[in-house]
């Protein structure tokens, strides 16, 4: 996997939640709707990114990933 020098430093999702209680009296988040569209949002998110992040992750993907040892149950 690449370095942490490729991601982003601060990519920070701001997103608005409704809390409210249930009848049991636990805690519901409910995330509200975005009012920037998700395409936009998408774009601005990769957009901090590393121009070579993406090239990165394609090589990464080439390589054969090493068989992980288990143990037997």
């Amino acid at each position: 996997m690449p370095s942490s020098r490729w991601f982003p430093k601060n990519l920070q999702a701001q997103r608005q939640v409704e809390i409210t209680r249930n009848e049991s009296g636990n805690l519901i988040i409910h995330p509200l709707p975005s009012e920037q569209d998700r395409g936009a949002a998408l774009v601005q998110a990769l957009s901090a990114f590393h121009d070579d992040f993406a090239a990165l992750l394609e090589e990464d993907r080439r390589e054969p990933s090493s068989i992980q040892d288990r143990e037997e149950l």
